[in-house]
């Protein structure tokens, strides 16, 4: 059999799909029934900052050497902020995730690429299941890692439902995938979710809303971190930009979508044998953090998308659906993209 390429269209359409997650305030003093909640709203503020920049000081440093007159500069900015209000000490961040299987919806202009495709799809599915995927997708949400700056918090909870499902659970920074319940009830909750999110990853006919409301003690009036917008407008008189939603004529303080989904897949560990961490799923395995690309190039040697793809068109190669790369290539398909040779 001939050596199958990717084609210059081959396009996968994502699974899951979350929401923008709205940011709310409370009074946590306040019995549960008793408290109203408020949505969050950004404020736009003038300050007087310092320079402290590299290029700034070797500037002034320059002139100094030169005896030229030196005026102390300061840093006049309009920046948004997000605060809480005085008498609120609390966060909810509401949102929900989509999980519809559209991975049958490839489209593909080389049809033994798309048969081929379709195949290591339906071979997963039989002999791996959704399940491994749907419980690494839920622990990122146990262990908080969608609430970026804002998991630096007290009494950290999340209330997760599907359908007729529904349970709070107390947040846990260091709940990692292997990690199980102390509870019997969290954790048979906790497999009966994984469960119905495995059946909406592979099954169009299971379509799942998950619906999330995460809650946090930060302390009265205290700061909060939607997310923040990239300024690439020399209108913009802003120099940091929050991002807002308008909602019911209030605009509320929110993260973006791609926030929260870059979040629920950080879950490849399976770029090394060793990896010390999870980093998100994604074509080139970028670690922002520590400004490396875990699975850089696209020739056959290497671990991306691309090298991945192209030995599983290789007949003499193919791909195990049940291993490191097999579990990797199929959330990249979850995660959906453009995934074209050219």
């Amino acid at each position: 059999m001939a050596v199958l390429k990717l084609p210059s269209m081959n396009a996968i359409t994502r699974t899951i799909s979350p929401s923008h997650g709205l940011f709310y305030s409370f009074d946590s003093a306040l019995d549960e029934q008793k408290r109203k909640e408020q949505p969050v709203v950004l404020k736009a503020v003038s300050l007087v900052g310092t320079l402290g920049s590299w290029k700034e000081g070797d500037k002034a440093a320059k002139d100094q050497n030169a005896k030229k007159e030196q005026t102390v500069s300061s840093n006049i900015q309009t920046v948004d902020t997000c605060f809480l209000p005085p008498e609120h000490d609390a966060y909810c961040l509401k949102f929900n995730c989509r999980i519809a299987s559209l991975v049958d919806d490839a489209i593909s202009n080389d049809e033994e690429v798309l048969a081929k495709f379709r195949e290591f799809v339906t071979q997963y599915k039989t002999n791996v299941g959704g399940e491994i995927l749907a419980r690494r997708y839920l622990t990122n949400l146990i262990n908080g890692r969608f609430l970026w700056r804002n998991k630096y918090a007290s009494n950290k909870t999340i209330k997760l439902r599907i359908d007729q499902l529904s349970h709070d659970f107390k947040i846990d920074l260091s709940f990692g995938f292997d990690s199980t319940f102390s509870d019997s009830k969290d954790q048979e909750i906790f497999d009966a979710l994984v469960k119905r999110v495995a059946e909406a990853l592979f099954d169009k006919e299971k379509v799942a809303v998950l619906y999330v409301t995460a809650t946090g003690e930060i302390g009265y009036g205290q700061e909060i971190y939607p997310s923040q917008e990239f300024v690439n407008n020399k209108q913009e008189t802003k120099s940091k930009v929050l991002f807002d939603v308008l909602s019911e004529n209030t605009r509320v303080a929110a993260f973006h979508s791609q926030k929260i989904g870059n979040a629920i897949r950080t879950i490849d560990t399976w770029y090394a044998d060793d990896a010390a961490y999870a980093i998100p799923v994604d074509p080139f395995g970028p670690d922002k953090k520590n400004q490396i690309l875990h699975r850089a190039g696209v020739s056959a040697k290497n671990q991306s998308i691309y090298s991945i793809f192209n030995r599983l068109l290789d007949p003499k190669k193919g791909i195990e659906v049940d291993s490191n790369e097999g579990h990797y290539l199929m959330a990249c398909f979850i995660r959906g993209g453009v995934y074209a040779g050219k």
